[in-house]
């Protein structure tokens, strides 16, 4: 294992070169790192070489690094693989998104779990970018029996290469907390798309009403199905569970709704739209950001000429929504800036034309 954390004359090996794994593979060739990689689909491994996002294709017998970033049903296989070919203080880590199954199932002090919790609506390795974790929370899931030494250097990498935020949890609790957060979201999302689709085979306007509630709402159904079975066959137990807790959530809202009850109704939807608008900001607590929402025409070129406001006059935007009409002819453009920019940016978004509201999130 070598010292340097940058990632200049680092050794490393991704297994699997799809989004994540490709978007691996890019930030440590960026960051000056001897990369190679390999790929069940020999179709693949030859456009990561053309491309050169790795060096040379296969496993490297001297990586400082492994990442394994296969399939959930082949990541234990394939850490077992990597532990047997490379040194003794090669680290190896993988991308899953169910920690517990594998962590349980290896005991090499070498090895540490890691989950990116990062990704896109874009597949495989097309959709691979170096800038894809920066500013993303990285879980690790060490045990008793991690070497300390590899630790240090997994998570340095993390945060000097990847720039993502490397949090340390036992894999039973990532599986519990990403079963609310990602999980059950998804299967959620899916859920509602289902409806949608079934609705529409008797209503063929129904898409036509869809509005930017929707289009939030089921956003990550876009992605890839592959990945979920395993994930969630892997991860039941909390799934279940949570699960179980959103259909009771559901029920009590259904029976407010039936009773008439304006008040609680209002009450719940109150505190949910303050637990949201609390969400983490990755530049700066929520207390210090305002929100502004801007009616926009949905017309080539209108974002530039609105982010154009900001731009002149030096401020930073930390995040952008955009909320379409049903109509598709007009929408609302939510950014999240900084309180002390507010004043500044909605006086020029007025000069610009536009209608504005702001508020404070904090």
């Amino acid at each position: 294992m070598v010292d340097n954390l940058t990632g200049s004359g680092i050794r490393a090996t991704v297994v699997g070169l799809g989004l994540i794994g490709g978007s691996i593979a890019l930030a440590l060739k960026e960051a000056g790192a001897f990369v190679s990689g390999r790929d069940i689909e020999i179709g693949v491994q030859s456009e990561a070489l053309e491309r050169r996002i790795i060096d040379q294709i296969g496993s490297d017998h001297e990586a400082d690094i492994v990442f394994i970033c296969t399939p959930l049903e082949n990541t234990v296989k394939e850490i077992e693989n990597e532990l047997l070919i490379v040194g003794k203080k090669c680290v190896v880590s993988d991308v899953s998104g169910v920690k517990q199954s594998i962590v349980e199932a290896i005991s090499d002090p070498r090895f540490i779990g890691g989950h990116p919790m990062a990704g896109s609506e874009q597949n495989g390795l097309s959709g691979a970018s170096a800038q894809l974790f920066n500013g993303a929370t990285w879980v690790l899931t060490p045990t008793d029996k991690t070497d300390p030494q590899s630790y240090s250097f997994l998570q340095g990498i993390i945060s000097n290469v990847f720039q993502a935020v490397a949090v340390a949890l036992p894999s039973k609790e990532h599986d519990e907390f990403v079963a609310v957060v990602s999980h059950v979201p998804h299967l959620t999302a899916a859920t509602l798309m289902t409806l949608a689709s079934q609705a529409s085979d008797d209503h063929d306007w129904l898409f036509k009403l869809v509005a930017g509630g929707f289009r939030d709402m089921t956003r990550i159904a876009a992605g890839s199905p592959d990945i979920w079975p395993d994930v969630c066959i892997d991860n039941k137990a909390a799934i279940s569970k949570v699960i179980n807790q959103l259909v009771s959530e559901l029920q009590e809202l259904n029976s407010l709704i039936e009773s008439g009850s304006k008040d609680l109704l209002l009450e719940k939807l109150q505190k949910a739209q303050v637990a949201r608008q609390a969400l983490p900001i990755k530049a700066t607590r929520p207390e210090e950001l305002c929100e502004i929402r801007i009616r926009i025409s949905d017309t080539p070129g209108e974002l530039v000429r609105v982010l154009e406001v900001a731009r002149v006059r030096g401020i930073n935007i930390f995040d952008v929504e955009i909320a379409h009409s049903v109509d598709g002819t007009q929408g609302i453009l939510v950014l999240i800036v900084a309180n002390i920019d507010r004043e500044l940016l909605c006086e020029g978004f007025s000069e610009a034309g536009y209608g504005v509201t702001a508020h404070k999130l904090g």
